[in-house]
């Protein structure tokens, strides 16, 4: 089985980046913002939790498996990169059936990359074709990948949203009892 780390590896997506990209999203919500400016104390704490947090959730993106469909329709893809224009050519028919078949985002792209340059009878695709079916089918097995990522970190930050609601709450009463004593 592929998991999301090898395939971003293999797409070269930075994962860092996403998971930054999600804290400073967090972080950035209005009401969020201006509760850590009022209580330094709690931003302080989360803060110091976001390292762990963030540990957390690179290990759950590296141990989740990749959909059985997003897998074949890779592996059909590093098997496409490995042939000559030949090849490429009489294989062509069998790619566009993956792609329908595991309902690739690509395929309307593929089809009418291939209906603009359907090369007449006796000729075949050029080199220059098949290098641009393959950047474009990789364009779109990253756009694939970043979207199972960024669906999995919005999950991940419902639930870090909801654990600091919780806290706020509890803060909030205990702001009361501290008051008292």
């Amino acid at each position: 089985m592929l998991t999301l780390e090898s395939l971003e590896m293999l797409l070269s997506i930075d994962e860092n980046e996403l998971l930054d990209d999600l804290v400073l999203a967090l972080l950035a919500t209005p009401q969020l913002a201006a509760f850590l400016e009022q209580h330094r104390r709690m931003k302080a704490a989360l803060l110091h939790d976001l390292p762990e947090w963030k540990a957390s959730l690179k290990q759950r993106l590296r141990a989740t498996v990749a959909p059985a469909d997003l897998e074949r329709e890779f592996t059909c893809y590093q098997n496409t990169q490995t042939i000559d224009n030949l090849t490429f050519q009489s294989r062509i028919p069998r790619i566009v059936d993956t792609l329908q078949t595991v309902d690739s985002p690509f395929l309307s792209q593929a089809n009418k990359l291939i209906a603009q340059t359907e090369p007449t009878l006796g000729q075949r695709f050029s080199n220059a074709f098949h290098a641009l079916f393959l950047q474009r089918w990789k364009m779109s097995l990253s756009l694939q990948t970043v979207s199972l990522h960024h669906q999995l970190m919005e999950a991940e930050k419902e639930i870090l949203l909801d654990e600091l609601q919780q806290r706020l709450t509890l803060t909030g009463k205990l702001e009361a009892v501290l008051a008292e004593n």
